[in-house]
């Protein structure tokens, strides 16, 4: 049995016939000036779609904006990284220890010390658990 086939699309519409079928999508200098705002601004790239024209589907946005949503995350991570920086470099003590963490490899330690000054474990405590004689209520 011969497997049907669709017909060539005309002017890479979509559709057989000329003319027919959805336009393909051209993104506009403004459009690419919003998308990258908004995922500077941390927005989810659904929600930029819903923003754009009459709402277009996710994999739109990311098909025609790809550089603008790297490059508006990427400048808002920079200048956010900057201000951290400031404000480290200006003595601010949580600046200072995220930066140590984040961007040294700085990590706080805890030791817990079970040996004794010999340098043998202690040995583990015994909780002895006796019966208290509790006298009868009148």
């Amino acid at each position: 049995m011969k497997k049907l086939e669709k017909p060539p699309a005309i002017n890479g519409h979509g559709g057989a016939r000329a003319g027919s079928g959805r336009k393909p999508f051209v993104a506009t200098d403004a459009e690419r000036r919003q998308v990258e705002a908004l995922a500077g601004v941390g927005l989810p790239h659904d929600q930029i779609g819903a923003l754009l024209r009459d709402g277009v589907c996710v994999d739109v946005v990311r098909d025609n904006f790809a550089h603008e949503l790297k490059a508006g995350k990427a400048k808002a991570s920079a200048k956010i990284g900057q201000t951290l920086f400031n404000r480290a470099i200006g003595g601010e003590t949580a600046a200072l220890i995220w930066w140590t963490k984040s961007q040294m490899g700085w990590k706080e330690k805890r030791e817990l010390d079970i040996s004794n000054p010999d340098g043998t474990l202690k040995p583990p405590t015994a909780i002895n658990i006796v019966p208290v004689d509790v006298p009868a209520s009148e």
